[in-house]
C-alpha cells in the first residue's frame, strides 16, 4: 500500500473549504496550514512539522498533483503512468520507485481525499449553536466533494476492474458512517439529539445521503437535478437538522 503522509493535501478549493469549516468551533486538535506555492493547501496536526518535508514528500506530492492533472476527464481505461510521468517531469524509473502503477497512485489520491473527508467528519458538531455547526460541517462537505470531484469521478471508473479501488470505496464510506455514529452519540449524549435516535441507522442513512446528493446536485450535477452550492448545502443541513435534533434546537 502507498505510504500516506501524516498531513492532509487537499487542492486550493478545498483547502480554503477546510479552513472556513474547521474554524469556529475549533477542532478536536489544532489545525495548522501551509500553501505549498502550487495551489495545494497542507492541513493537519501542527507537530506534523510543515517547512520539514523531505526530498521525497516532496517528489511523492509531486506525483500525485501530476496524477490527477493527467487521469482528469480521460477515463480509467486511458490514463497511463507515461502520462503522469509527463506532467511530473520524471522518468519511469522514478514514478515506481514510489508507486507500483497506476491504481496505487490512483489510490493514495483517494486517500488523501478521504482524509480530508475524515478531517470534516472529526469537527465538532455539538459546539453550541447546533444549526450553525451542522451548516458549517455540511458546507465543508459540500465543498470538498465539489472541489474533489474530478478524483471521485476516476475512482469511480476504475473501481469495477481495480478489487483494491473498489473495496476501498466500502472502507471510506465505512470510516464515515463511524465518525458520524460517533458525533451522534455525543450529540444524544449532550442532550441535542432525539434520544430515542437509532445512531447506527441514522449514521448510515445520512452519510449515504450526503454523498449520493453531492454526487447527483451541484453545478455539474444531471440534467433533473442542479443546485447551487449553497442550495444544496441549506437543504441538506435542514434535513439533517430535523431528522436528528430535538425541535427545541432546531427551531
Amino acid at each position: 500500500m502507498p505510504e500516506q503522509a501524516p498531513w492532509v493535501g487537499v487542492d486550493g478549493g478545498a483547502g480554503e473549504a477546510l479552513r472556513l469549516a474547521l474554524a469556529d468551533p475549533p477542532p478536536p486538535y489544532p489545525v495548522a496550514t501551509e500553501s505549498t506555492g502550487t495551489g495545494r493547501t497542507l492541513v493537519g496536526p501542527p507537530e506534523v512539522g510543515f517547512g520539514r518535508t523531505t526530498r521525497g514528500d516532496r517528489t511523492r506530492a509531486r506525483l500525485l498533483d501530476a496524477a490527477r492533472s493527467a487521469f482528469r476527464g480521460v477515463g480509467w481505461n486511458r490514463a497511463r503512468v507515461e502520462d503522469v510521468c509527463r506532467v511530473a517531469g520524471v522518468g519511469h524509473g522514478t514514478f515506481y520507485a514510489y508507486y507500483a502503477n497506476k491504481a496505487a497512485i490512483l489510490e493514495a489520491l483517494v486517500r488523501r481525499h478521504a482524509a480530508a473527508l475524515y478531517v470534516l467528519a472529526d469537527g465538532s458538531w455539538t459546539g453550541g449553536d447546533v444549526r450553525a455547526d451542522v451548516h458549517r460541517v455540511i458546507a465543508g462537505f459540500v465543498a470538498l466533494a465539489d472541489a474533489d470531484r474530478d478524483i471521485r469521478e476516476i475512482w469511480a471508473s476504475a473501481a469495477p476492474s481495480e478489487p483494491a479501488l473498489a473495496a476501498l470505496k466500502d472502507e471510506v464510506r465505512a470510516q464515515f458512517v463511524t465518525r458520524i455514529r460517533t458525533s451522534l452519540t455525543a450529540a444524544v449524549d449532550a442532550g441535542l439529539a432525539r434520544p430515542s435516535l437509532d445512531v447506527g441507522v441514522a449514521a448510515t442513512a445520512l452519510a449515504v445521503m450526503v454523498e449520493q446528493s453531492t454526487a447527483l446536485g451541484g453545478v455539474s450535477g444531471t440534467p433533473d437535478f442542479r443546485a447551487t452550492p449553497q442550495r444544496l448545502v441549506d437543504g441538506l443541513a435542514d434535513l439533517w437538522l430535523h431528522a436528528v435534533y430535538a425541535p427545541l434546537q432546531t427551531g
